[in-house]
């Protein structure tokens, strides 16, 4: 597993399989690693000045693909009693799948959404 800062993120096309858009996505790291990744939405990308954990393997097509290692968000702030809320987010956005209100496919996204406006609200932002 790697870890670098994302320094380039660029929407690459769309591809389809099984009925399902799939939007590719390069992105270039502060070490010089250069490569694509595939998202189901298409503000499903990673930010630019973000450090990520990835691994990169070569395609059938010769490409270097990029995994994203998913690591889930929580404030400890260095105590025992820390609020978790990655589950928080996750749990509501659960909610709004099961009451129809978004799809299952974008639980994660609205899950990391609402976890992003917790953390902007809690830093003062």
């Amino acid at each position: 597993m790697k870890e670098s800062k994302i320094v380039k993120a660029q929407g690459d096309g769309t591809w389809e399989k099984n009925g399902e858009t799939f939007y590719r996505f390069e992105y270039e790291f502060e070490n010089g690693d250069v490569g694509s990744a595939s998202h189901k939405s298409e503000s499903n990308k990673k930010n630019i000045g973000e450090l990520v954990s990835y691994s990169m393997v070569k395609n059938k097509a010769g490409y270097n693909q990029i995994k994203f290692e998913y690591t889930p968000k929580s404030f400890s702030n260095g105590k025992s009693n820390a609020i978790p809320y990655d589950t928080m987010c996750l749990s509501y956005a659960k909610d709004l799948v099961c009451h129809e209100k978004i799809k299952l496919d974008d639980m994660l996204l609205w899950s990391e959404k609402m976890f992003d406006y917790i953390k902007d609200k809690r830093n003062g932002s």
